[in-house]
């Protein structure tokens, strides 16, 4: 319980980032101008909402930047595409929301986030529905694969770390 290098008692990934830290998997990453940088999104609504920035070289999962930021909308989220774009020159290639971004919104003329996304020039790709159990499996499948730039994903590195189940 004092150890400072191990996440949450009973952290789904801690695990996996410690042997990605012990291998020199989590340093400095650049990112390759030639490749394709492709975003994966956690939309919050009422809590944070998490973009990851990750391309794919070979075998390997080259995750060069991260954001995160509680509540704002989706035009702010574009707005920071656009200002990593033009900061890092990132070569956009596809954008993967959770299936809920369908989920529909009252109160604006669109219905769902995924219309409004389009119209301000974000196009996601809506992955399946899927039990909470299976992504998690997913995520440990491809951790070993990962290479973490540490200046700008730690604040995601630490909330992997801290993602844990609950013990009653």
């Amino acid at each position: 319980y004092c150890s400072f290098d191990v996440g949450a008692e009973g952290s789904y990934y801690a695990r996996y980032l410690s042997k990605a830290l012990a291998e020199g998997r989590i340093g400095e990453v650049p990112h390759s101008p030639n490749a394709m940088v492709h975003t994966f999104w956690d939309l919050g609504v009422g809590d944070t909402n998490a973009i990851w920035f990750a391309q794919f070289i070979g075998q390997q999962i080259l995750i060069i930047d991260y954001y995160q930021s509680e509540g704002e909308g989706l035009r702010h989220y574009a707005d920071v595409l656009r200002e990593k774009r033009e900061k890092y020159n990132y070569l956009y290639g596809k954008h993967f929301a959770p299936h809920d971004v369908t989920q529909r919104m009252q109160g604006i003329e669109v219905e769902t986030r995924l219309e409004l996304a389009r119209e301000i020039g974000i196009n996601f790709d809506v992955l399946a529905p899927q039990r909470i159990e299976d992504g998690i499996e997913l995520v440990r499948a491809i951790l070993p694969r990962c290479w973490f730039d540490s200046a700008k994903t730690m604040d995601g590195v630490d909330a992997l770390e801290q993602y844990h189940r609950e013990y009653d």
